[in-house]
């Protein structure tokens, strides 16, 4: 099988994991919420202690609700991170292809302060 030079082979099992209880709460919770407004015009931030799944969570809500979407993290630490994990949830699905299903932009900017767009 040729493979792009661009695109790497991820040989990696998929871990079937299950959610908690609490997990499929929140999961169920926000895809209401995006359900019922209709129009992509809601956004929720999900708050909670390291460790706790939110990037879990927040797979399975895309997922349950099968659109794109952008996320956007604090930092470029998280976002590597996140865009990571999300690689292990959405992999390609043409593995020859260099269209992955997640991507990652970071800014060049280090911070954002308003009123001092050019």
């Amino acid at each position: 099988v040729a493979r792009s030079a661009c695109c790497q082979v991820d040989d990696r099992p998929r871990t079937h994991l299950k959610m908690t209880d609490c997990q499929k709460t929140t999961c169920d919770s926000v895809v209401k919420i995006f359900a019922e407004a209709g129009d992509g015009s809601h956004f929720v931030t999900l708050k909670g202690v390291t460790g706790c799944g939110k990037t879990f969570i927040l797979a399975n809500v895309i997922k349950e609700l099968s659109h794109s979407c952008v996320i956007l993290f604090p930092n470029k630490v998280l976002a590597r991170q996140a865009f990571e994990a999300l690689q292990e949830f959405f992999p390609s699905d043409d593995p020859g292809s260099c269209s992955p299903s997640v991507e990652l932009y970071t800014s060049r900017f280090r911070e954002f302060v308003p009123g001092t767009e050019r």
